[in-house]
């Protein structure tokens, strides 16, 4: 037997367990944060007192109704006290109560909002993604 394979065995294992080691800081600034406002949050929108936050199984191609008024654009504080980041738009969605969610139209925050709490069990079936 060659007096290599030790070598090249140690060397098939030791390969990806270093590239694991090495990753480990990069995977610990992903983790760092926990409370969820040391990075990045989802835009939310206030309207009369609610909040409404983006959620992926949303319908965003949901046709949008009337217009409601102006609208915050909040930061990542909790509750109804958050802080205001910018104003836009509200519009109503067709055949959905605005309790449970609004459309924002022609701007940076663009997008379908359900109301923060809403269960998926009381969407409207024109909320729901195809």
């Amino acid at each position: 037997m060659d007096a290599r394979w030790p070598i090249l065995g140690l060397m098939l294992v030791a390969r990806p367990v270093l590239g694991f080691l090495a990753a480990l800081p990069l995977l610990g600034a992903c983790a760092s944060g926990v409370s969820g406002n040391d990075g990045d949050c989802n835009a939310r929108i206030r309207y009369e007192g609610v909040i409404y936050q983006p959620h992926n199984a949303l319908n965003e191609t949901a046709p949008p109704g009337a217009e409601l008024g102006a609208g915050d654009v909040v930061g990542c504080d909790e509750g109804a006290s958050a802080s205001k980041v910018d104003e836009v738009t509200v519009y109503a969605l067709k055949n959905v109560p605005h309790s449970i969610a609004v459309k924002i139209r022609g701007s940076d925050w663009e997008g379908t909002y359900v109301g923060e709490g809403v269960p998926k069990s009381e969407w409207p079936t024109v909320l729901r993604r195809p």
